[in-house]
């Protein structure tokens, strides 16, 4: 009689273990696509306040003086 049993059979359920990997796989997509997108709307945002500071600037020599100034000193 032998005193261990030496069983190769897994505990886990290959079906669940494939399910659960799928779902955070999925998670993983969603939480791509929601930061994706989240970046696109601020990129949105930003861009047309530019647009409203630009045609603020091309009305008032103020404006657009500090537009100058600020883009000369980007390049430094």
């Amino acid at each position: 009689m032998t005193s261990f049993v030496n069983s190769t059979h897994s505990f886990e359920h290959s079906g669940i273990v494939r399910m659960h990997r799928g779902a955070l796989l999925l998670q993983s997509m969603a939480d791509t696509v929601r930061a994706g997108y989240r970046a696109w709307v601020s990129s949105r945002k930003q861009a047309v306040e530019d647009e409203r500071t630009w045609n603020a600037a091309l009305k008032d020599a103020r404006i657009m003086a500090e537009l100058s100034r600020a883009m000369q000193g980007q390049g430094r």
